[in-house]
């Protein structure tokens, strides 16, 4: 538990491309970067048609996450993450703990239930989030995440300020949010912290039940393609899957 790059598939990536790749029933863990698929990818890589559906991550310290730990730019497109990630530092997320240096997020689901029984970071940091923990920004090489979604909900802790809870979304600030976001949601009655404000507009909305559970919500809201999504369980279960 006090060992760094932890992960199912790779310590490190450098403009590699990951496709059609399925992992399930996986248990990681360690300190930081901690992650399944790759705990550290260095730069521009791509990452497609993914699939990771049981996988339960504990890491102490930063960059832990059910996916990539720390990304810096490339791309995540087509991918759907399954299950729990236990934290107590800063930037850690369902999808990337901490993600910089550009890149595209596109029509991928966090489906992540993110539990942080206390705060260790020196700092009383709290960027940790259901999709990711933070996203950085300087100019033109923000990140672009569109037509994303994160339905998992959050377990914090309680201290003499009250309830600390990791965010639905993202622990990002809302100018970082509004800079790298479009057609982004997080699931309404979901718990946890919200990451929306009022100025988010087209960026960052919720959706409510009704929306996850109706197949023209992903198939023309967040456009989802048909080729590589399977519906037929968005009724029941809330989310489609990969094909």
């Amino acid at each position: 538990t006090s060992n760094d790059d932890i992960a199912a598939f790779a310590k490190y990536s450098n403009g590699a491309t990951f496709k059609n790749m399925r992992f399930e029933d996986i248990t990681l863990e360690g300190r930081h970067r901690v992650a399944t698929v790759v705990t550290f990818d260095n730069a521009n890589s791509t990452f497609e048609n993914i699939s990771v559906v049981n996988a339960d991550v504990k890491g102490s310290g930063v960059y832990v996450s059910t996916f990539i730990g720390r990304k810096y730019g490339g791309t995540i497109k087509d991918v759907y993450v399954e299950g729990t990630l236990e934290c107590t530092t800063t930037e850690n997320g369902g999808i990337i703990g901490a993600f910089q240096k550009g890149g595209t997020i596109i029509n991928t689901i966090s489906n992540v239930a993110v539990k942080k029984p206390s705060n260790t970071d020196g700092q009383n940091r709290q960027l940790n989030g259901g999709f990711i923990g933070n996203i950085y920004t300087d100019g033109s090489t923000a990140p672009s995440i569109k037509n994303s979604i994160s339905i998992g909900s959050m377990t914090g802790y309680t201290d003499a300020d009250g309830e600390k809870n990791p965010y639905k979304f993202t622990g990002a600030s809302e100018q970082v949010i509004i800079a790298a976001l479009v057609n982004c949601y997080e699931y309404t009655i979901a718990a946890g912290m919200s990451s929306i404000t009022g100025n988010t507009g087209s960026n960052l909305k919720g959706a409510t039940a009704a929306n996850i559970h109706d197949v023209n919500f992903y198939r023309e809201t967040l456009a989802f393609d048909d080729k590589i999504w399977n519906f037929d369980s968005v009724v029941s279960s809330g989310h489609p899957t990969l094909k």
